[in-house]
């Protein structure tokens, strides 16, 4: 009797636990009610109700269990739903969550958002910073300041914006991304500093943050998408591998942004696209950023549009991609202070648009490594640059600014503008218009002309090779 007492207690405590909805709601401010009632599949439904633009409730615990549902019934998509949540054990959401307003959670001991979980709101703030709110309006702006170390934000599940224009972001020490987080049109956050605050984006669509003392951690293993809006991620260490992507869609552009005061690790797993189209005149574009290194072993696409890596170390070792969109030219950038490192598996492409039925341009490739010593600038003659034009459209410029090392890289271009004091040794077949020999060379002239700019060329060989279908011409111009 006692064994079976003992299992049914804890059968109960189980049921119990997984049936867990908000606890301990009070509201504080705004003119809001709570109901609970069963759902017609016969699980919890919780829902409150707000007829004020804004809302403070206090709870002392903000857990969903699987099947349960919180709705949030709010004026308009402008209504703040704000919940401060004080449950040492953190809040675990793995039910489902909607709502047509903003609603902010606070929990400073951390959330977890289970894989059953689905959170449908127009817009979400999730927060683990411990100062308790003041005074807000509905149209912010809104600080959170001082989240804990140790609390974590974990996303398992699907989190989305209902609609168009909204915004979801997530601020806390550490945070992690397994599931998808979607905002079409909108913006998506994740932020770790002392001190974030959101406002009104400049633009009037969604919200923008500005983060002081970036600090923490931001991993992303899963589905970051917002076509047509913003990514941003700002940490002090940035692991990225899985996807990022803000297409451009219909006449709007998509951005992204990941910006660590550390290191940005892209690696091999790793998917960015911010691809533009031609009703939106090119894309937004992708900016990457690190204080100390920048690693990219992934691949990042921004046809149409522009990448701009920067840190005092790069290692690049994987695809950065920005073809042209017909007649849009894409560019790709490179400021690396410190060290660049192009490896065996690099490929760096700003060609013409491999789709286009009429001529299309190649664009721009910069590599700018300016210190001044032995290993400012490094290269594998297995990696390629490649700026050029499709369907007899011009081909385009690259650019390498150092003056230390050997260029050793595949060039691809009409114009290549090359800073090193190393000696440009021409041999025999060293140069040629012919496509079928110069996919190894270090130097390929595959249109009209070429022209290479650099420090000191010696000429060794008794001939340069050209295609007698298509007479071309190179001009080889010394910088000395």
């Amino acid at each position: 009797m006692l064994l079976w007492c003992g299992v049914f207690l804890a059968y109960f405590l189980c049921w119990f636990q997984a049936q867990a909805l908000p606890a301990g709601g009070v509201v504080q401010s705004g003119n809001t009610t709570i109901t609970t009632t069963t759902g017609s599949s016969g699980f919890p439904v919780m829902n409150i109700t707000q007829s004020s633009s804004t809302t403070l409730i206090n709870w002392t615990g903000f857990n969903i269990g699987q099947n349960e549902t919180v709705n949030f019934s709010q004026p308009g998509a402008t209504s703040v739903a704000w919940n401060f949540i004080s449950d040492s054990g953190g809040s675990t959401i793995s039910g489902n969550l909607n709502a047509n307003g903003l609603v902010i959670l606070q929990d400073p001991n951390g959330f977890t958002v289970s894989g059953t979980a689905s959170i449908n709101t127009h817009s979400l703030i999730m927060t683990t910073a411990a100062t308790p709110p003041g005074n807000f309006t509905a149209s912010g702006p809104w600080t959170f300041s001082a989240p804990a170390p140790s609390a974590k934000i974990v996303n398992l599940g699907q989190i989305t914006t209902a609609g168009n224009g909204g915004s979801i972001y997530l601020i806390a020490s550490d945070i992690e991304n397994s599931g998808t987080i979607s905002a079409p049109n909108g913006n998506i956050g994740l932020c770790d500093g002392q001190t974030v605050m959101l406002s009104t984006s400049p633009n009037g669509l969604g919200l923008s943050a500005q983060v002081t003392l970036p600090a923490g951690s931001v991993n992303n293993q899963g589905k970051l998408i917002a076509d047509a809006g913003s990514i941003i991620a700002q940490a002090q260490l940035i692991n990225q591998n899985g996807l990022i992507q803000a297409n451009s869609a219909q006449n709007v552009n998509g951005t992204i942004e990941l910006l660590a005061s550390g290191t940005l690790n892209l690696n091999a797993g790793s998917t960015i696209s911010a691809e533009g189209n031609s009703q939106a005149a090119g894309g937004g574009g992708v900016t990457l950023a690190a204080t100390t290194a920048l690693n990219n072993n992934g691949s990042v696409v921004a046809d149409g549009s522009s990448i701009t890596a920067t840190s005092v170390t790069v290692t690049q070792n994987g695809l950065l991609q920005a073809n042209s969109l017909g007649n849009i030219n894409g560019a790709v950038a490179i400021n690396a202070t410190g060290a660049l490192n192009l490896q065996a598996n690099s490929d760096i492409l700003a060609n013409g648009d491999p789709t286009a039925t009429a001529a299309s341009p190649g664009g721009f490739v910069v590599l700018d490594a300016p210190n001044r010593v032995p290993t400012g600038y490094t290269d594998s003659s297995a990696s390629r640059i490649s700026v050029l034009g499709t369907d007899g459209g011009q081909n385009g410029i690259v650019e390498i600014l150092n003056r230390n090392h050997a260029i050793s890289s595949t060039i691809s271009s009409t114009y290549a503008l090359l800073e090193s004091p190393t000696t440009l040794t021409l041999s025999t077949a060293a140069l040629s218009t012919t496509p079928s020999t110069v996919e190894n060379l270090p130097f390929s002239a595959l249109l009209p002309y070429s022209d290479i700019y650099l420090y000191n060329i010696e000429v060794s060989s008794p001939w340069i090779l050209a295609d007698s279908a298509s007479p071309a011409t190179l001009a080889l111009t010394a910088m000395n």
